[in-house]
């Protein structure tokens, strides 16, 4: 088949999908916006590393125009950030750039969008109180005293929830982007392992910082609302740091032959007491390089993999 003729087609191909799944949206009421429209970036971004930006304009201009005729305005700006997502990822694929711009743009982008629907949005049509209950909900699973106040911090709590979803958001898009391309031979993008990824030595600082002055918050005298967002602080370092707590553990079982204790470890992360022994270790590798010092000794030979 002509080139031109494929390129041509494969658009079309896209668009219809695209269309499609606007049309289910549409018919369910918006329950696919609701959950799963960061997927409407996946034709685009597709399309767009196989051909290039220039040739991903037409079909993105379509997916926009069919999204005005069969969607309500809210799906139209979901659709559009997916586009700008869609679009950027794969021009980036094509460009062949760094993993971290990558997913640091998504994540940028991503933002964004959460920004306007669930703060701005919220601030115009005055809702929000789902946002505080789900972050209640998290406090009381970490075990982190709830705030008496958290209300009155509401716009923070919905950056807080944004940022927080905009990197799980991104984080699906890069792995799920990176199976897809490699799958449909399109693109191989080179991804760094668990025992690679080292959070910097000043944020475990900064984590020690936080967690000392939540703490002693009650010998500060703080107002409500301040106390409210330490507790806010609190909760941010308490997650980072148990994720990363889970990886160096991770490292750890797998250098030692233990892969089924793998498996083991989010429940761990969610049970009381352990969930301290893990957000030690979280930050222990922060402040050393744990995983690091691993890589180092694997390679050395000090340690061999099983």
């Amino acid at each position: 088949m002509n080139q031109s003729v494929r390129r041509i087609s494969e658009g079309a191909m896209m668009v219809a999908m695209v269309g499609l799944v606007l049309f289910f949206n549409r018919q369910t009421a918006g329950m696919f916006e609701y959950l799963f429209y960061w997927l409407l970036s996946f034709p685009i971004l597709i399309y767009t590393a196989k051909y290039g930006l220039k040739a991903a304009l037409i079909p993105a201009f379509s997916m926009l125009v069919l999204s005005l005729i069969l969607s309500v305005p809210t799906t139209v700006f979901y659709l559009v950030s997916a586009l700008i997502v869609g679009l950027f990822y794969g021009c980036g694929v094509k460009k062949q750039l760094e993993n971290r711009v990558l997913l640091g743009a998504t994540i940028f982008f991503t933002f964004l969008s959460y920004l306007v629907t669930t703060v701005l949005l919220a601030q115009v049509f005055g809702y929000g109180s789902d946002d505080v209950e789900m972050l209640i909900e998290l406090f009381q699973l970490l075990e982190i005293s709830v705030p008496a106040q958290i209300a009155k911090i509401a716009l923070w709590v919905s950056v807080f929830l944004a940022l927080v979803m905009s990197v799980l958001e991104a984080l699906c898009i890069h792995l799920l982007a990176i199976l897809l391309l490699k799958r449909l031979k399109i693109a191989e993008i080179r991804t760094k392992t668990v025992i690679d990824l080292q959070f910097p030595k000043w944020f475990g600082v900064i984590s020690i910082i936080v967690i000392l002055l939540f703490l002693g918050r009650n010998m500060l005298e703080l107002n409500s609302e301040a106390a409210a967002l330490l507790s806010l602080a609190m909760l941010a370092v308490s997650v980072i740091a148990l994720a990363n707590g889970c990886m160096y553990l991770m490292c750890i079982l797998l250098l030692a032959g233990r892969k089924k204790w793998v498996f083991i470890l989010p429940l761990m992360a969610i049970t009381p007491i352990i969930q301290y022994i893990i957000l030690f270790f979280g930050i222990y590798d922060m402040l050393i390089g744990g995983k690091q010092i691993l890589k180092e000794a694997v390679q050395n030979g000090t340690i061999r993999k099983p």
